[in-house]
């Protein structure tokens, strides 16, 4: 399984010889501009040294992470009729939790439950799976179920990715969904899916209930550019007052749909544009949650966060 926190990790590591020998140089940049000493910093050298202060962070980030247990799977694979409710006392220190081949069963995660860096459920059937923790990434994965049920509680979720899945339900009730203004500066929550039939949606959100069935045949996936049409990528969010599916445009690995491009005068086909307005909004919205997982000495979190700040400004 691919663990993209490895690779958040790593790059963060990877930044950190290019940081210590900049610090001597941010130290007397920073001094100059306290002690008023020198001109304002130009709009390029601002930038620079955005980018340098949040390398900083991310390498104390990354220090402070090493005193929190190393993360691993908890794997349960090929249970039959179970129930589980996994907390801090049962899943050994394991902060990705995976569900496979699961049949008949029902899994609840535990609001007490601390650094889960994500949760992935695979080739289960008519299996249930509450999810009252907080994710580190914001991010869960369902693929290759059928006739399942995905309950989630209490903490944003931003991104649900469902793959080749049937009949499966998902309920966010309130404070699990967030509703973006459908500008491209707009932080929200998304579900992101491909191959999927009869998935029915339920959001509860500030007394308001949302409710759609998505099918990628009804969404009008027809095989291109040689992908099949269970491959092709579709986004369903709140626009509008009403749940709104799309169809994905691909902009390297920016996600994004026509109508959020037309909406800002962004042609489908100017492709570094729409690129860097995107990035531009990640990254913002990365460092943002980075100072905010750091100022509640969330050091894990912080550190994927600033590290994906870091990749998206360069």
């Amino acid at each position: 399984m691919d663990n993209k926190y490895d690779k958040w990790d790593k790059i963060t590591k990877e930044s950190t010889k290019q940081i210590e020998e900049e610090e001597a140089e941010a130290k007397k940049i920073a001094d100059e501009q306290l002690g008023l000493t020198r001109a304002p910093l130009s709009e390029s050298q601002a930038k620079d040294e955005a980018v340098r202060e949040t390398a900083r962070k991310a390498k104390i980030a990354v220090q402070k992470q090493q005193e929190i247990v190393e993360s691993g799977q908890y794997v349960f694979d090929g249970e039959s009729k179970e129930e589980r409710l996994l907390d801090e006392s049962n899943i050994n220190g394991k902060r990705i939790i995976v569900i496979k081949n699961a049949t008949d069963c029902t899994y609840t995660l535990d609001a007490s439950l601390k650094n889960i860096i994500k949760i992935t459920m695979d080739g289960c059937a008519n299996t249930k799976l509450e999810v009252s923790c907080k994710t580190i990434t914001s991010h869960l994965e369902i693929a290759h179920c059928e006739d399942c049920h995905l309950s989630l509680n209490n903490n944003l979720v931003h991104t649900l990715q469902v793959d080749l899945c049937s009949n499966v339900s998902i309920d966010y009730n309130s404070g699990t969904f967030l509703a973006g203004d459908g500008t491209i500066e707009a932080d929200e929550s998304r579900i992101v899916h491909s191959g999927v039939k009869d998935m029915k949606i339920n959001i509860t959100e500030n007394g308001q209930k949302f409710e759609s069935v998505v099918d990628y045949i009804r969404d009008g996936a027809v095989a291109e550019n040689g992908l099949l049409a269970e491959e092709i990528q579709f986004l369903t969010r709140i626009r509008d007052s009403a749940l709104k599916t799309e169809k994905v445009i691909r902009l390297g690995q920016i996600l994004t749909t026509s109508s959020e491009l037309a909406n800002h005068g962004v042609q489908v086909d100017d492709e570094e544009s729409a690129t860097k307005k995107l990035l531009q909004k990640d990254c913002e919205i990365h460092k943002r949650d980075g100072n905010e997982s750091f100022q509640a000495r969330e050091y894990t979190q912080a550190v994927v966060h600033y590290t994906q700040a870091i990749e998206k400004s360069t």
